[in-house]
């Protein structure tokens, strides 16, 4: 495989990942020395979306946005305008992973932000099992139904001792 040159699609050489198929070894950066390399550009299923500035990032860090889920309608209208042409789904709970698959492809990334409301220290302290950061479960659902290679979760520092045993014994079980 030919490393990536710039110019071929408008990102330089810093916003694309190399994955080499002799030694697996993947980076970010000048790899144009290393033979046999490809270049991929990841496929990204946002959940708890927001305004999208999390999903503008992984654009800028050369990922594509394949797929949107955000419950507020305010944040709604901002992802239609950002990206016009991207699946949305609005309510987390009712979205299938077969949906996904068929309306968006293969995803290589999950990446979101579930509700820090319970875990916060500005919060109540219920924890992970609460009303609105409970909503993990349906993330971790998620995942198990599309099976991505990678997964992004972002939460706040309280989740260490309010949640983070569950997210990972979660995702080390599926």
């Amino acid at each position: 495989w030919s490393a990536h040159s710039e110019g071929d699609d408008g990102m330089d050489d810093q916003t694309r990942i190399a994955v080499c198929e002799r030694c697996a070894a993947t980076w970010i950066g000048d790899y144009s020395n290393h033979p046999q390399t490809r270049t991929i550009t990841m496929r990204v299923l946002s959940l708890f979306s927001g305004g999208g500035l999390g999903d503008y990032g992984l654009e800028l860090a050369g990922m594509e946005i394949v797929g949107q889920v955000e419950i507020d309608d305010y944040c709604q209208k901002i992802l239609k305008l950002r990206w016009p042409n991207v699946p949305k789904w609005k309510d987390i709970r009712e979205v299938r992973g077969s949906e996904v698959l068929e309306k968006c492809g293969a995803v290589d990334l999950i990446s979101g932000g579930f509700p820090c409301q319970d875990i916060s220290v500005a919060g109540k302290g219920i924890g992970i099992t609460g009303e609105c950061s409970g909503l993990w479960k349906e993330m971790h659902r998620i995942i198990c139904e599309v099976r991505p290679r990678y997964v992004l979760v972002e939460n706040v520092a309280a989740l260490l001792g309010r949640g983070l045993g569950v997210v990972l014994g979660d995702l080390a079980e599926s």
